[in-house]
């Protein structure tokens, strides 16, 4: 047992040198602590973050000094075709890993015609498919091709007619098509991208941002070049568009991302217009006008509890051999992975100020992806980080892959696969729906569309599963039908033999005469005390209780309502509220018109107006199940219609109850309009001075409390 103490006392050494060791950790030591993963719920107009199973996972931490002690500041990387990893220092210095992440060369100066240049202040690189580099020497206004460390062609400013003699050739970025044509982005230049032919003559320029004039911004520029005078008015700041930040290729497309605060990710088509749709659950919108990063504060990072009240901006973009997008995020590091129609697959990383974590980013300033790695520059702690994609990852991967070329049975299992690991991955439930919709399985695709809301593929099998239906059961119908006809008269035969009479209240029975005699109804209103407050009370409830209805209640292929986020107070506000508003400005218009309408009678009158808008709600509940959102032409119409009866009955009760002819009571409801404005602005006005002296006196109080 004594022999045991000098064990002990060295154990005991150890562990406390361990617990000192992590005391003092180098602040360069990534903590073990993962990166959340996240993708998004889309359906309607909404958007939904969610966390997933991780795409990718942490690999590789360096920093640049471990390959290069004289590293000054990272500007760019690419991975060769055979996965090497290029990484582009700006004080004219390549580094070139292996596929172990592991520095097997540098390149300083490259051999121009038996002299040596260098390449310091470049900016961008790329490694075509025949292993050429292509080095943008930014400073020195040109463009070094190399094989290899010798130089094979040097371009610069070409002379064209096309390019405006302001126009700075300083090349950032440079991608080659598979017709051997070259994109070349410059800094600060808004004619968008520059184009050569395979010799490397210039086309002309190619995907420009344009400029987003508001009607305010017209305005503003008319009056300047009125009041200004002609130096003045050029002096003027002007509004240019956004400038392209990053390029890459995908499929024969240029992928571009830029600083704009909608439209950041973009695809270009040979016509340079971008071609990105956001989905048929955003409605088939333009890219242009959807933020394919996140929403402000739209989901809030576990890691860092102000990165979510940071807009995001994408920095870089690159693209994988199947056409899936990456683009980062410089805002929290974040990288966003999309495939080529824009669905989003996922989104992970994260970080802001030491970046810490791992996985995470100080500034994260560009990356790079090459089978299944994914490389991460950051700009600030000039580090590499890679990741590497999980098994979850493939599976999402393959399957989308596969779905997205039609290719539904082979996608099948590995989305039952991917919905097993995780239930929050949308993408998979939507997979599954397609590939029961083509299995002929109508139920499952209706099951699964409606889990992953996708209106469209539920639609779709809601009306193969009706026909289907249908056909089973028309003899089922046909039977129903004939039943309800045949006690519908043997009820009228028998009542009519027994003289039974059904006696409906007068009021009740004058209030439902809005809908066939609208005019003896506001007759009897005006002039025959027939107006009851309790039934138009009754009235405008059902109103309000119909609208609710209609936006919870409806079916699924017409439900856009976010029920997570959904306030009936607003629907309150919206119905009751406005109603009651336009009754009192009514009343109030009415004196100053000489109206002779009593505000009992104008409420009365204005609530049985209503009655169209409640079977409106109740029809449309109704018919949601049935009709498809696709032939559903009449189904407007029928909406349209109930709208215009609604007016029209509005302009009549103004015109009875008033005593006013029709073109004198349009003349009055436009000063309504006017008024329920007026009234409303002044509400949200005052209600708006009030919050805020609350918030300050609340402050005063709280300043007070703590002093």
């Amino acid at each position: 047992m004594k022999n045991c103490k000098p064990v002990k006392f060295i154990a005991y050494i150890l562990l406390c040198a361990a617990l000192i060791t992590g005391l003092y950790v180098s602040a360069d030591t990534y903590e073990e602590v993962p990166t959340p993963s996240y993708t998004y719920w889309s359906g309607g107009k909404t958007k939904k973050a969610v966390k997933t199973k991780a795409l990718y996972s942490f690999y590789k931490y360096s920093e640049l000094a471990e390959y290069d002690s004289g590293a000054a500041e990272p500007a760019h990387m690419a991975y060769s075709p055979d996965g090497k990893l290029y990484i582009l220092d700006t004080n004219g210095k390549i580094m070139i890993l292996d596929r172990e992440y592991r520095l097997i060369s540098e390149i300083s100066s490259v051999n121009y015609g038996g002299e040596n240049i260098t390449f310091s202040g470049a900016r961008g690189i790329y490694i075509a498919s025949d292993g050429l580099l292509y080095i943008c020497d930014t400073e020195n206004k040109r463009v070094i091709i190399c094989s290899g460390n010798t130089v094979e062609r040097i371009v610069t400013k070409p002379e064209s007619s096309v390019i405006p003699s302001d126009f700075e050739f300083t090349p950032i970025r440079i991608v080659k098509d598979s017709r051997n044509f070259s994109y070349l982005l410059c800094d600060g230049c808004y004619y968008g991208l520059m184009v050569f032919d395979s010799d490397f003559r210039f086309i002309g320029f190619f995907g420009a941002n344009k400029v987003a004039n508001s009607i305010l911004d017209a305005v503003s520029n008319w009056f300047t070049s009125i009041f200004n005078t002609g130096e003045k008015h050029e002096a003027t700041v002007k509004k240019l568009p956004y400038q392209i930040t990053d390029i890459a290729m995908n499929n024969g497309f240029v992928c571009a991302v830029n600083a704009e605060e909608k439209g950041q990710l973009r695809m270009f088509a040979t016509t340079g217009d971008n071609i990105l749709r956001y989905s048929e659950q955003y409605e088939n919108g333009n890219g242009d006008e959807y933020n394919f990063a996140d929403e402000p504060n739209s989901f809030v990072d576990v890691t860092d509890k102000w990165a979510n009240l940071l807009t995001q901006s994408f920095s870089s973009v690159a693209s994988d051999s199947f056409g899936y997008m990456y683009a980062l995020d410089s805002m929290q590091g974040r990288i966003y992975i999309y495939d080529e129609e824009c669905n989003i697959i996922g989104v992970f990383g994260g970080g802001m100020g030491s970046g810490s974590q791992k996985g995470t980013f100080a500034t994260a300033g560009t990356l790079a992806i090459y089978g299944d790695d994914l490389a991460v520059i950051d700009i600030v702690k000039k580090s590499l980080t890679v990741f590497k994609i999980t098994e979850y990852g493939k599976a999402v991967k393959n399957a989308q892959r596969l779905t997205l070329g039609g290719d539904y049975e082979k996608a099948y299992p590995v989305w039952q696969s991917v919905n097993s690991q995780d239930k929050n991955m949308q993408l998979a439930y939507l997979g599954l729906a397609k590939y029961y919709l083509g299995a002929g399985d109508y139920p499952s695709a209706m099951k699964y569309s409606k889990t992953g809301n996708d209106q469209t593929v539920y639609a779709q099998a809601f009306r193969s599963q009706r026909n289907m239906w249908i056909r089973g059961h028309l003899w089922l119908i046909g039977v129903i039908a004939a039943v309800i006809i045949i006690a519908v008269i043997a009820i009228r035969v028998y009542f009519k033999r027994k003289h039974i009479k059904f006696r409906v209240n007068a009021k009740i029975k004058n209030a439902l005469k809005v809908l066939t005699h609208p005019i003896e109804c506001f007759n009897n209103i005006k002039n025959h005390g027939m107006g009851s407050v309790a039934i138009a009370t009754v009235l405008l409830i059902l109103y309000y209780v119909t609208s609710i209805s209609q936006k919870l209640l409806s079916g699924f292929m017409y439900q856009n309502t976010d029920l997570t986020s959904f306030n009936s107070v607003f629907t309150l506000l919206g119905t009751v509220g406005v109603m009651l508003l336009y009754v009192t400005v009514n009343w109030a218009a009415c004196i100053l018109f000489e109206g002779k309408g009593k505000f009992k009678q104008i409420y009365c009158a204005s609530m049985y107006c209503l009655i169209p808008l409640i079977l409106n709600s109740l029809l449309y509940i109704i018919l949601s199940y049935v009709i498809i959102p696709d032939s559903n032409s009449g189904f407007g119409l029928l909406t349209v219609f109930f709208q215009a009866f609604f007016v029209i009955l509005i302009l009549l009760s103004i015109t009875v109850i008033h005593d006013f002819g029709f073109m004198k009571s349009v003349g009055l409801g436009i000063v309504i309009i006017i008024g329920m404005g007026i009234f409303g602005f002044v509400l949200f006005a005052v209600f708006s001075l009030a919050q805020d002296l609350i918030s300050f006196v609340l402050g005063v109080i709280k300043e007070v409390a703590l002093r």
